[in-house]
């Protein structure tokens, strides 16, 4: 069915997606490429250690790793090694969607709602991850490269919003990590979180559900009519 005006005028501005966790099942992929890299340097890298840092920027990543376990390498090494490892996993398997997430990206396109991904991963990983988006989906790409604060900062929710031409505000966003978590509530967005490998705790403003799948254009309008918390939601 065709969304009438007073439909449209429900829907969020805009819908901002993370990626790892959220969008596709590629923390998988990241552990991965972090535990052959450690395991080089005699670090055993558990399940438990990945959930503390899920959905952290990749240098902040390296750095905690070279000064946690003293690894005899520059940060910027580190990153640069991992981010190779996971590119090249990436581009090799199939894209690995989370329940619902391709049904709600072809939803959106659907109503024409403006979807972009904001992501830790680099451009070439989220390009390559994501290769398979429905067509009209995901207009904007926020990457983890770019000159800008990672999260938990507001910048990268901030950015994809400004790319969109909608105020922050008005978008709704999903999320699976504390990391990003803080970043959709620092923008002042409509913050959804569906949570996977990370517990998170209860946050003002902070909406949870179990999973994308059987969200609808109902639920869309309910993300967005959510009222935003007075003051910094994060104090």
């Amino acid at each position: 069915m065709t969304p009438t005006p007073s439909d449209a005028a429900a829907f969020p501005g805009a819908v901002l997606l993370d990626m790892d966790g959220t969008l596709t099942d590629s923390e998988k992929w990241w552990f991965r490429g972090e535990a052959e890299l450690l395991a080089e340097y005699g670090v055993e890298w558990t399940e438990e250690l990945a959930k503390e840092v899920v959905g952290c920027p990749i240098d902040w990543w390296a750095s905690t790793m070279v000064e946690r376990f003293g690894l005899p390498a520059r940060p910027e090494d580190v990153a640069r090694d991992l981010v190779a490892r996971v590119h090249g996993i990436v581009s090799r398997e199939p894209a690995q969607w989370r329940p619902g997430a391709r049904e709600l990206l072809e939803l959106l396109a659907r109503l024409a709602v403006p979807s972009a991904v904001v992501t830790s991963s680099p451009q070439a990983i989220a390009r390559a991850a994501l290769r398979e988006a429905p067509a009209g989906s995901l207009a904007v790409f926020v990457t983890g490269d770019e000159d800008l604060a990672g999260k938990p900062s507001p910048e990268p929710y901030e950015r994809a919003a400004g790319r969109l031409g909608v105020d922050p505000a008005d978008c709704v966003v999903f999320e699976d990590s504390l990391f990003g978590v803080r970043s959709a509530l620092a923008a002042r967005t409509h913050a959804v979180v569906v949570p996977f490998m990370a517990d998170i705790p209860p946050l003002p403003g902070l909406l949870r559900i179990d999973s994308l799948d059987g969200l609808d254009a109902r639920a869309l309008s309910r993300f967005a009519a959510q009222p935003l918390p007075a003051g910094d939601p994060l104090a």
